[in-house]
């Protein structure tokens, strides 16, 4: 029996996580004030080889409807024609405040997109900066403005969503839900003022709060972190707000590759090192009890009636599913609700090719 007890506590840690998510979908996920005095934006967008998607996701920007904005065009050593599009996109937008960044040759540089990002960021004439990707578009008109309304109360630090595009097969299911989880987990501990980490993707900043840090000084050398670890350095229980409401949302275009997906969780895991040790310990606990109840569930199925375990498991489930589930409807991710069980479960043995990069630091 105490095996049993053991099993059950493991599902109780587990479902605690499920319950701080559920905190979150429990939130109103608009801003109840409404800006009255909207500030002026500086909109940066890292490019980098994105020749394909840059001209429709650009006009999506322009296409926003926010009284004052500067769009700032990082352009990082492309190796395309990405450079030439800009340049084209921004002689046929003359009546937009457009400043192109280019930066040369920078393969050499540690951490190359802090770099370049830094470049950008001394060309903002506006203190409040918004950050996304070439490969990512909003899916609104009022991107931007929702976004903006992030900074009231002298909040410092904006996190929003993102997500891919939806697309048709196994593989994109398992990537959109590895990314719905992540901002999950993220925007969950946020809103209980545990902020760990944010996305480059949809994520703002003021260059105050940039300036006070030193930029990415810390973490420089680092070929990953101009986000997440930034953000983990940078957010106080006092200076960070959430807007994942639907109109600010983002949506990345689709990867393809089994690869590209296994890069992105490498990043993930090397980020994972440098992150401030009650994050490590508090992260660690959730994934630890999440693979041991699926390891205990399988196991103690041979050694317990089925009927305790098959109440264990849909107690679980249940928690889960009110509380992930809630917020894939929240976040627009509904096709994904009746997947959850069996992705998850997919997604975490997929992990443990992984799992390596999250014991050894490779830097």
């Amino acid at each position: 029996m105490l095996y049993l007890y053991l099993f059950i506590t493991i599902t109780l840690i587990n479902c605690a996580y499920l319950f701080l998510f559920f905190a979150l979908g429990k939130a109103n996920t608009k801003n109840s004030i409404k800006n009255l005095n909207s500030p002026s934006i500086s909109v940066l967008v890292y490019v980098k080889n994105n020749a394909e998607v840059l001209d429709n996701n650009l006009h999506k920007i322009l296409e926003q409807d926010y009284p004052d904005f500067e769009l700032i065009l990082i352009n990082d050593a492309s190796s395309d024609n990405s450079l030439e599009i800009l340049e084209a996109f921004k002689e046929k937008n003359k009546a937009h405040r457009i400043q192109i960044s280019n930066i040369h040759g920078n393969e050499t540089f540690w951490g190359s997109k802090k770099y370049a990002l830094t470049l950008g960021i001394k060309r903002a004439q506006n203190e409040h900066l918004l950050f996304t990707d070439a490969n990512c578009k909003p899916l609104t008109k009022n991107w931007i403005q929702e976004m903006a309304k992030g900074f009231i109360d002298d909040k410092q630090v904006i996190l929003g969503y993102s997500n891919y595009q939806r697309k048709k097969g196994f593989f994109n299911l398992l990537l959109r839900f590895d990314t719905l989880l992540n901002a999950i987990h993220y925007l969950s501990f946020a809103n209980a003022k545990m902020t760990y980490m944010g996305v480059g993707k949809n994520l703002a900043y003021t260059s105050q709060v940039y300036y006070k840090n030193r930029g990415f000084i810390s973490h420089v050398k680092l070929p990953v972190g101009d986000d997440d670890l930034f953000v983990n350095e940078v957010a106080t229980s006092r200076n960070i707000n959430l807007v994942w409401n639907k109109d600010a949302h983002i949506e990345i275009e689709a990867i393809n590759s089994w690869k590209d997906w296994v890069d992105i969780r490498k990043k993930r895991a090397w980020t994972f090192h440098y992150y401030k040790t009650k994050h490590k310990l508090i992260l660690g606990i959730y994934f630890l009890s999440t693979f041991l109840f699926w390891i205990g569930l399988i196991i103690y199925s041979f050694f317990f009636p089925w009927q305790i375990i098959l109440g264990i498991l849909l107690f679980r489930l249940f928690i889960q599913y009110i509380s992930i589930g809630t917020l894939a409807n929240k976040l627009e991710s509904r096709s994904l609700i009746i997947h959850i069980p069996w992705l998850e479960f997919t997604l975490l043995f997929l992990q443990l090719k992984i799992a390596k990069h999250y014991i050894k630091r490779p830097f």
